[in-house]
């Protein structure tokens, strides 16, 4: 295996978030998936759904049934991931945070967050509270850090201590490659 190649690649998921966010029109933060999570995603949908039709195609023996059934969670599993990876959206503007999702949209105000807190499920996720409701942001998104930051000015370093710690802790991962 060609270990600079795989250093390089990891090096590269976890510089993510420290990057710069993009920015909107009218100069707001902008956040989507990252490329490389949409691309596993849906060729992840794409070859489970094949793997199953040229499996049940084919005649299989008893003892393939359960690989059948395990391509089959495979691919429902991808297809249930690909409207939230495909339609997610964020926006941090002057004054508040808007998230886009396939379920409904939800904004909050800066003023209203009264904490950022920070998971591990799902593969790493920034948590904004405010008695209104929580916005869920990937830790993985380009430019993540930056918005973690403006959360802490605008909000109080000690709201976002979990955060804070966590981002740490993905820094010196990546300054560890």
């Amino acid at each position: 295996m060609n270990w600079r190649l795989m250093t390089i690649l990891v090096k590269k998921i976890l510089g993510t978030p420290f990057k710069p966010a993009k920015r909107g029109a009218s100069g707001e933060l902008v956040f989507k998936k990252p490329v490389l999570w949409i691309v596993l995603v849906i060729g992840g949908c794409l070859a489970g759904w094949l793997a199953l039709v040229m499996s049940l195609m084919t005649e299989s023996s008893p003892d393939e049934e359960q690989l059948v059934y395990l391509l089959a969670v495979i691919a429902v599993g991808f297809t249930l991931f690909l409207p939230g990876v495909l339609s997610f959206k964020a926006e941090a503007g002057e004054s508040s945070i808007k998230v886009r999702r396939w379920n409904g949209r939800r904004m909050l105000k800066y003023e209203e967050i009264t904490s950022v807190e920070h998971t591990r499920f799902f593969g790493g996720q920034f948590i904004l509270k405010s008695p209104r409701g929580t916005i869920r942001l990937s830790e993985h998104m380009t430019g993540i850090a930056e918005l973690i930051s403006l959360l802490s000015a605008r909000i109080g370093d000690q709201s976002c201590t979990q955060a804070n710690v966590a981002l740490a802790k993905r820094k010196a991962d990546f300054e560890s490659y």
